[in-house]
């Protein structure tokens, strides 16, 4: 009896999201027509346009730097894409509908929007981060003078029987960034289960996942200064802390973490002065470093692309360079 009332509770917040997803309201952005195609995921989320410009990342108390911008909320980058019972979980805290782009390097950005007002995207992300597993959602915004205006050329209506459906092989099939800790959940066929409402549901815990174990690390960039090594670890498998830049994964790490990265290459976190002497040798920007995030620096220090460090959280999730 439990099982079969958790089955019917999921089952109405796939229904709810599905409706959602495909609720149609007006949207003014500029980014609309540019982004927009007829093509979608599997379980049926909008795939943007490769063309479709996202802009740049608004970290920790960042406000937008340009006067007429537009905004996505950033919810994620999957290998797999973006679960069911994920999509149901964000659509039940948004106001604008869920997509995804595809990355150079096969991954699925989800976004949500896009947004004419910053209040109205820092309003979704305050919800979203409630449920933890989106708690590093953030906000992308995107200088609406160098998007180009174009006509859509998409109908805002699909029917699912036409036969003019985009072959199969264009979908991306990447492996997912963020483990979705409970069960699958098959597709409900019975409509009568949209009258489950999804408010009366109570939200699974999510069970921590140690992120490293025996993964295998790799050097992504590496710079020697002034006889100092400095380098950027990168660590595979599955991990939500992996974030994309430049076309390539990169991982983010709490200080205790970052502290254990360095510390198995025999090398440690940068002090003020050796990230002072990177960030002067323009290296970082002439060989493509990740540059969206500050790093972390001894002591708790987050590094900021300024030459500086300010204290932060130790469970704020930042770039990782160690140094010997």
């Amino acid at each position: 009896m439990n099982q079969i009332k958790t089955t019917l509770i999921t089952s109405g917040l796939l229904a709810t999201a599905l409706f959602m997803s495909t609720s149609v309201h007006a949207n003014s952005s500029q980014l609309v027509a540019p982004c927009a195609t007829a093509e979608s995921t599997k379980n049926g989320i909008s795939l943007l346009s490769t063309e479709c410009p996202v802009g740049n990342g608004l970290w920790a108390n960042m406000k937008p730097k340009h006067e007429n911008s537009d905004f996505w909320l950033q919810c994620g980058v999957y290998r797999k894409g973006v679960s069911s019972k994920n999509l149901a979980r964000i659509q039940l805290r948004v106001s604008e509908k869920v997509s995804v782009k595809l990355t150079g390097k096969g991954f699925q950005r989800c976004l949500v929007g896009p947004y004419k007002a910053y209040e109205n995207a820092v309003g979704d992300m305050t919800a979203l981060r409630k449920n933890r597993i989106f708690k590093d959602s953030f906000i992308r915004e995107v200088k609406l003078s160098d998007v180009v205006a174009i006509e859509p050329t998409v109908q805002t209506t699909v029917k699912p029987a036409a036969t003019a459906v985009v072959a199969p092989a264009v979908i991306a099939k990447p492996e997912s960034t963020v483990v979705d800790p409970a069960p699958q959940v098959e597709a409900v066929a019975e409509p009568v289960v949209v009258a489950i409402l999804p408010v009366a549901v109570k939200e699974e815990p999510i069970e921590e996942k140690a992120v490293h174990s025996t993964d295998k690390l790799e050097v992504r960039r590496q710079a020697v200064i002034n006889g100092n090594t400095y380098l950027v670890p990168f660590i595979g498998g599955d991990t939500e802390s992996t974030y994309m830049e430049h076309d390539q994964a990169w991982i983010r790490e709490n200080f205790a973490s970052a502290t254990k990265i360095c510390q198995s290459l025999d090398m440690s976190l940068v002090s003020t002065e050796q990230w002072k002497t990177l960030r002067d040798s323009k290296r970082m920007e002439s060989e493509s470093w990740p540059l969206q995030l500050p790093y972390w620096g001894e002591n708790e220090q987050g590094m900021f692309m300024d030459g500086f460090g300010t204290k932060l959280k130790g469970a704020a999730l930042l770039n990782v360079v160690c140094v010997k």
